[in-house]
């Protein structure tokens, strides 16, 4: 088999693969996908404090928790876990092509996802440390999630305080009308 032959074979599976629902940043290698949404988030949210990132990189699997390792503009260690919210039923019934092909979202149902979601990552010992900071990144490609809805449910809304993590934010995927990665700092 050439080289040519064995990329084509993983192309292939990648695409025999690939999730139906909510995939923008679905990838194959979970350590690549986790890689990427840290660097979209470090490339969007440069007014954030820190960012961009001088240097990041991802801690490889056994390595995790953290997910990616980042050194902020201040030379400072950010742990990053990477995380998502998606509504895995739309994923099964994308997959048999049965509708509705994606979930109805409520602001109770994705408050309560967000937070399942900070209360598990905040319950995780983070290996490689010690680092100056923890960093969450929740990341969605949900249809009924577009960043006008998930700001106006998120705009007096507070978190439950976490024990560890020192910020968290929302990424949402990319939107061609605002030519970037939108994205909501979450508030406790």
């Amino acid at each position: 088999m050439t080289l040519d032959d064995a990329i084509l074979r993983k192309m292939e599976e990648a695409v025999r693969n690939e999730r139906p629902h909510a995939a923008f940043f679905d990838w194959p290698d979970r350590e690549v996908a986790e890689l990427g949404v840290a660097k979209a988030f470090s490339e969007a949210a440069v007014h954030e404090p820190g960012l961009p990132f001088q240097r990041l990189e991802s801690c490889g699997q056994g390595n995790d928790p953290p997910d990616c390792e980042a050194t902020d503009r201040s030379g400072r260690r950010v742990a990053i876990e990477v995380t998502e919210l998606v509504d895995g039923n739309s994923i099964v019934r994308a997959k048999r092509k049965a509708p509705p092909l994606w979930g109805v979202w409520s602001r109770q149902v994705f408050v309560a996802g967000v937070q399942e979601r900070l209360d598990e990552k905040d319950a995780k010992e983070l290996k490689g440390g010690p680092y100056d900071e923890y960093m969450v990144l929740i990341h969605t490609d949900e249809p009924e999630l577009p960043i006008e809805t998930v700001e106006a449910w998120l705009a007096r809304h507070t978190f439950k305080r976490p024990r560890r993590i020192d910020r968290a934010y929302l990424l949402l995927s990319y939107d061609p009308t605002r030519k970037g990665y939108p994205y909501v700092r979450l508030a406790w």
